[in-house]
């Protein structure tokens, strides 16, 4: 195979670095432009399919241009309901027990589904495939497979397909709104830290150099970006504005003040006596 380690960004401090997620903080992910990772911020996670036509309308203009969805704590809500309770209990690069019976999918705290790879994914793919005399990467569905065969066995690592690199797809984080920082080894070295930019299709900030170099970005972005095989597509109605979740809130606080102004309604008609003589200033709404 022509696997090899690929070249990586330093870290400060001692160690290799592949040993500990990236310098930034896991529940907010990378917020601006950089050369590995790309552009954006992280996809808030809305517990369905982000489709690659939504996921692009989020990266243009947000699921909320009115200033709702920037006063709901979405780092507070991914930290209580997935970073600290799921995905993220755990030792770096670990096992988790929600990950079993395929349930890795549905635990990524962060927007996913919209990733599928063909050969109209990445711009540099047609040049590149005919030199390397390779048709196709490998498809979501293997991908799938591998990791929920590994997940039975309780190992967070993977064999990438055609070639002699394995992935610790525990390691896999999102990055921006397209990138992933995940560990990875060579026939079976120590461990080694990787960056993919999903949507550019580079691996360390390079258009992949071999066949086996664009098999193991496909496979870091299958397991950050791929759809949740057990997982339902995210409606418009939800997509439009808000996140699912954030939208679902929503939706409970305006039916709680509708209760409680036909509450306030009735309450207004009943005879004077029946309302125990309580006299209250009128409430007014700010």
């Amino acid at each position: 195979m022509d696997s090899a380690p690929i070249e990586r960004e330093a870290s400060g401090g001692g160690g290799s670095g592949a040993d500990r997620p990236a310098e930034r903080s896991l529940d907010q992910g990378y917020r601006g432009s950089h050369p590995l990772y790309g552009a954006g911020i992280r996809t808030p996670w809305t517990g369905h399919n982000v489709s690659a036509d939504q996921f692009r309308r989020y990266n243009q203009s947000g699921w909320s241009n009115d200033g709702i969805n920037r006063s709901f704590d979405h780092d507070r809500f991914n930290r209580q309901f997935n970073q600290d309770n799921n995905f993220y209990s755990r030792n770096y690069g670990g096992w988790n027990d929600n990950w079993a019976n395929g349930g890795y999918w549905g635990s990524r705290p962060w927007g996913y589904g919209w990733y599928n790879w063909n050969s109209d994914t990445w711009g540099w793919w047609g040049g590149s495939s005919l030199g390397w005399g390779l048709a196709a990467l490998a498809g979501a569905e293997v991908i799938t497979n591998l990791v929920n065969n590994a997940s039975e066995q309780q190992s967070s690592v993977i064999d990438v397909p055609d070639s002699d690199y394995q992935l610790n797809y525990a390691t896999v984080d999102s990055v921006g709104s397209g990138g992933a920082d995940f560990s990875y080894a060579v026939a079976g070295s120590a461990p080694l830290k990787g960056a993919a930019n999903c949507q550019q299709g580079l691996l360390g900030g390079q258009v992949p150099s071999t066949a086996a170099q664009a098999q193991l970005l496909n496979a870091a972005c299958q397991v950050a970006y791929g759809p949740d095989p057990k997982g339902t597509p995210l409606p418009e109605s939800l997509a439009g504005r808000l996140p699912g979740w954030s939208r679902d809130m929503l939706l409970l606080a305006l039916g709680g003040g509708i209760a409680v102004a036909a509450w306030r309604l009735l309450r207004s008609r009943r005879p004077p006596s029946s309302r125990g003589g309580v006299h209250h200033a009128p409430v007014t709404s700010g």
